[in-house]
């Protein structure tokens, strides 16, 4: 009942029942309650959400302590759990009202983006308290996202920025360029003020806190624009190593491509003169990426190959060739994948009509996991790993210095007065948001989130018949949050399963268990045999993420303790062959093998828990 660990995505097809729908003109619509399998490591008692449509919604563990709304879109949702964590899901389909299931949406929405607010208010105060530090200090920088790609140089005759400068020029007046640079030097000035100016009181409790525009925020967004302005008016060039280069054998540029790909500059040249008459903060940002992805199209368009931005994220988990091993990681597989998407992408960008900036994106960020993955196997180098969308972020440094006057002893006491905001908000959010695995886990405030949102605003906090009577109109049945046994995650998925308007029931089985059942001589004893332990096992590769143990058990129920105790045997041989090898490997085969014993244990009295995990399993098919 805890976070995730998040990485892919993927999915399952199925049917869906209108029979239970209230008789109604209208379509019947469903609130999807998510019950998740138990596996060993994070929601390791198994864990529970709600579907709604395209974005499914669940509460999860953050350190230090706290649960947290995530909201995770549904097909990534599934193949977290289902496919990289081996979990089995099960769907059931709560028939609900158009009405019914706005109001869920628009309950839960609500409340994730409250809370993203609320804790970026701290990182804000973090934020800020490190560049007053800085400040201090005397070598105040700040990173700025899209900066990264450019090599200044002088801007040449025809390229792609005098056509972009000469539009700008033409829209907006020759003096556009200097009126908004001395825009954002009176927003890097706004920067320097926050010294003087006092921290707001905290709202009230039980208020959100203000959301507030920081120094370093301001300084962040004011020097993008500068940055931004110098490229438009003094030209630049992309750097070799902030771009990525696909073979024409890989990628064709052929006259439909080519005209695919123009009619994306021209739309992205289009939305740069567009910004330059917008006020929004982050312009210079949009503009900065803007233009670099123009540059890249026009290296293209000019060229025999295709050449997109770098867009994996600075902070990108880099993993050697042994650790993708010791994860179990085989990269061919995923390499066929992405090679079996290029085309399909290409056949995209070529038959629509009209392109948007997304489509580019999405060929964008196709083409460097692909690249990735290729210098990975042909180069032996370390490999990046960011899961979720891939944006471009590259970050250059501005420097600040000299942006204050204030002395020393001024800047030090607002990096105290900060510190001590950011600390009374912190601990009023850990109070709020804090973690109870017996009364504030994943399924007690789903279920009274649920109920928050079923409910008329005149009802919340009224007669609690009032507050039955409602849920049942809505969802044909009530549970009171947090009571009984409901708090475990089975147990309330049969509590669902029983008193809300279940109208379809559908499973969604374990990447292991689909590869098993597709194979050719599924059934058969040698396959089951096979498939059974971790050494002969087609499908599945030891994995240091997982403990240590011999054989699957949560398929093989009649023999599941003695299968424990041999996993249990195992274990501790595992650990014993570690306990050397901790000063080499700092101590994780011996981890490993402590909690293969751990996870043995439930075996023994017939309960499974551990299932393996994956480094990378392919996309499934769309949830219903």
């Amino acid at each position: 009942m805890g976070r995730p660990r998040r990485r892919a995505v993927g999915a399952v097809a199925a049917l869906s029942l209108a029979a239970a729908v209230p008789v109604s003109a209208e379509p019947p619509r469903f609130a999807d309650f998510v019950y998740v399998d138990a596996n060993e490591g994070s929601a390791s008692g198994g864990h529970v959400a709600l579907r709604l449509g395209d974005r499914t919604y669940h509460f999860g563990y953050h350190e230090p302590g706290v649960l947290r709304l995530d909201r995770d879109e549904s097909d990534r949702f599934a193949h977290v759990y289902s496919a990289l964590e081996n979990r089995n899901l099960e769907m059931l389909r709560i028939a609900v009202s158009a009405e019914t299931f706005d109001r869920l949406r628009s309950s839960f929405n609500e409340r994730y983006l409250t809370e993203e607010q609320e804790f970026r208010v701290v990182d804000g105060l973090l934020r800020d308290r490190a560049l007053l530090e800085d400040w201090r200090d005397g070598a105040a920088t700040v990173a700025v996202p899209g900066a990264g790609y450019f090599e200044p140089s002088g801007g040449s005759p025809g390229s792609v920025l005098e056509r972009l400068r000469a539009r700008v020029a033409r829209r907006y007046g020759r003096d556009v360029v200097a009126q908004r640079r001395a825009v954002a030097r009176r927003e890097l000035s706004a920067a320097r003020d926050v010294v003087s100016t006092p921290v707001p009181p905290l709202a009230a409790a039980g208020r959100h806190p203000p959301a507030g525009y920081g120094a370093h925020d301001r300084a962040v967004d004011a020097a993008a624009l500068l940055m931004a302005l110098s490229v438009l008016e003094d030209g630049a060039s992309l750097r070799g190593e902030a771009v990525v280069e696909l073979a024409a054998d890989d990628f064709a540029l052929d006259a439909p491509v080519r005209g695919a790909l123009a009619r994306v500059a021209e739309q992205i040249e289009d939305d740069l003169v567009d910004s330059m008459a917008s006020r929004r903060p982050d312009v210079g940002i949009v503009l900065l990426v803007g233009m670099a992805r123009l540059l890249a199209l026009g290296a293209t368009l000019e060229g025999d190959r295709l050449v997109v931005l770098d867009v994996f994220p600075p902070d990108a988990v880099v993993l050697s060739v042994d650790e993708i091993r010791a994860r179990g990681g085989r990269l061919e597989p995923l390499a066929e994948d992405l090679r079996d998407e290029l085309p399909r992408l290409r056949e995209v960008l070529v038959r629509k009509a009209v392109l948007r900036e997304a489509d580019y994106a999405a060929l964008e960020a196709l083409v460097n996991r692909h690249a990735e993955i290729e210098r990975s196997r042909a180069e032996g180098m370390p490999l990046r790993v960011a899961p979720g969308r891939l944006v471009p972020s590259r970050v250059a440094p501005y420097p600040l210095n000299p942006l204050t006057n204030a002395s020393h002893e001024a800047l030090d006491a607002r990096v105290h007065e900060l510190e001590s905001r950011e600390r009374a908000l912190r601990e009023r959010l850990d109070r709020a948001h804090h973690y109870n695995l017996l009364g504030h886990n994943c399924v007690s405030e789903l279920f009274a989130q649920i109920e928050r949102a079923v409910l008329p605003p005149r009802t919340v906090g009224g007669d609690p018949a009032e507050v039955e009577r409602a849920s049942i109109d809505s969802l044909g049945g009530y549970i009171e949050p947090g009571r009984g046994l409901d708090f475990i995650p089975f147990r309330a998925a049969d509590r669902v399963r029983v008193t809300y308007r279940v109208a379809d029931q559908v499973r969604l089985p374990s990447h292991r268990r689909r590869a098993r059942t597709a194979m050719e001589d599924h059934g058969t004893l040698e396959a089951r045999l096979r498939e059974s332990n971790v050494i002969t096992s087609t499908v599945y590769a030891p994995n240091l993420e997982d403990s240590a143990f011999l054989f699957f058990t949560d398929d093989a129920i009649a023999a599941r303790p003695l299968l424990g105790a041999a996993n249990l045997m195992y274990a501790l041989g595992a650990a014993v062959v570690g306990l050397p090898q901790v000063p080499l490997d700092g101590g994780r085969a011996l981890a490993s093998g402590l909690r293969g014993a751990f996870w043995s244990l439930p075996e023994l009295a017939f309960w499974n828990v551990r299932k393996g995990s994956y480094f990378y399993a392919p996309r499934a098919a769309s949830l219903p």
